[in-house]
């Protein structure tokens, strides 16, 4: 994405390990600022792989009955091992695993644990680069 643009987006839920049929197409408009994942030419010597890759966490905020995915985007490269953990906001890691995923691709992970109510920040590092999001639980 990049900034000062508009794009038609098409938006589907996950609810209970379903994914919904996409809605009607909307309208997005960015602001002045660029987002994270958009490549900046101003910039140059900001790697593709850079711009790529990432963390993202949905639904957010989460209920408590629901499961939080952790969307994580590798970036451009080969196959890639990703350290991911979850946090609590006292700094304890009450989540940590591995996984390989091929850089053509976005790695969805949910992790199998109930978390109670509260804020959380989860982490990938992604060759060697932390990326880090706080969730809420409600």
């Amino acid at each position: 994405m990049l900034a000062n643009s508009t794009y038609t987006v098409e938006v589907a839920y996950y609810i209970n390990g379903v994914w919904s049929a996409y809605g009607a197409p909307c309208t997005v408009v960015t602001g002045t600022s660029v987002p994270r994942f958009s490549y900046d030419a101003l910039n140059p010597e900001v790697t593709v792989e850079a711009i790529e890759a990432g963390l993202r966490i949905y639904p957010n905020p989460v209920s408590i009955t629901e499961p939080v995915m952790l969307e994580i985007h590798p970036g451009s490269g080969e196959n890639t091992t990703i350290d991911i953990a979850i946090y609590s906001m006292i700094g304890e890691r009450i989540f940590a695993n591995k996984l390989h995923c091929n850089s053509s691709e976005s790695c969805i992970v949910e992790p199998k644990m109930q978390l109670a109510s509260g804020v959380y920040i989860a982490e990938a590092i992604i060759r060697g680069t932390p990326y880090r999001t706080r969730f809420v639980v409600k």
